[in-house]
């Protein structure tokens, strides 16, 4: 074989592997991308079921419903509780506490969609966004301060994988419970969670309206000083469990 028929031969495995090397560049960044694009999706539809959950426990202590099922469609991820909120008002030595356990989407990242208190909260990393605000009314004259305080059902586990998932919510025929704290003293209301960030904003957004003022903040709590001449708690009570 002479120089001229090898280097055509070289030349040919060089552009051979060249081409080669660049398929497997390209596939596997665009099936890296394609993968992150599902996952993103999948969070996307997971947040809109969290919605329609919403709306549909805004319906059960609205209207007194005494039960709602959302579906929930799931690829991968996990869906579970995650551990009790504390919800604190106090005006004195008067307080009542409350303990609602979220609904806790896991995505196996860093991503969780979360339903607290009445609020749709979406978490990526160390940052918390309030997609959803929770069922509290906020005024000068009086403020309300309703909170769906969940929590699982007896043998209630954590659902993990793909799959559907009918997400069950009851409450009681009992109906809610209130307490009313009037005006004199002042009233604290504070939120302990590690998704206190969210409320931070939350309570801010009012304060810049000239109602309330934040008057303690920190990684896992809040407090809000209610400035209202009237303030009634409301606690509805919604036991979730998984069909």
């Amino acid at each position: 074989m002479d120089d001229r028929a090898v280097s055509e031969v070289v030349g040919y495995v060089l552009v051979l592997a060249l081409v080669v090397s660049t398929m497997g560049v390209l596939f596997t960044t665009g099936f890296g991308t394609l993968q992150d694009a599902q996952q993103a999706e999948q969070v996307n539809n997971v947040e809109r079921a969290f919605d329609v959950l919403d709306a549909n426990f805004e319906d059960m202590y609205r209207d007194g419903a005494p039960s709602r099922a959302t579906e929930m469609r799931l690829v991968d991820g996990s869906l579970g509780f995650g551990e009790s909120t504390v919800i604190t008002v106090e005006q004195g030595e008067n307080n009542t506490s409350i303990y609602p356990r979220p609904l806790v989407y896991s995505d196996g990242g860093d991503t969780e969609i979360v339903y607290e208190a009445g609020a749709v909260i979406r978490t990526d990393g160390d940052a918390s966004v309030m997609k959803s605000e929770p069922g509290f009314l906020i005024s000068e004259s009086e403020s309300t301060v309703h909170v769906l305080r969940t929590s699982a059902s007896s043998g209630t586990s954590a659902h993990t994988g793909a799959g559907t998932v009918l997400v069950v919510g009851s409450q009681p025929s009992s109906g809610p419970q209130v307490t009313t704290f009037d005006s004199g003293e002042e009233i604290n209301l504070t939120v302990e969670t590690t998704r206190a960030d969210a409320w931070d904003r939350y309570f801010t957004a009012y304060e810049n309206e000239g109602v309330g003022q934040v008057v303690d903040r920190g990684e896992e709590s809040v407090t809000y000083q209610v400035e209202s001449e009237e303030v009634t708690v409301v606690r509805t009570r919604i036991s979730l469990r998984f069909a």
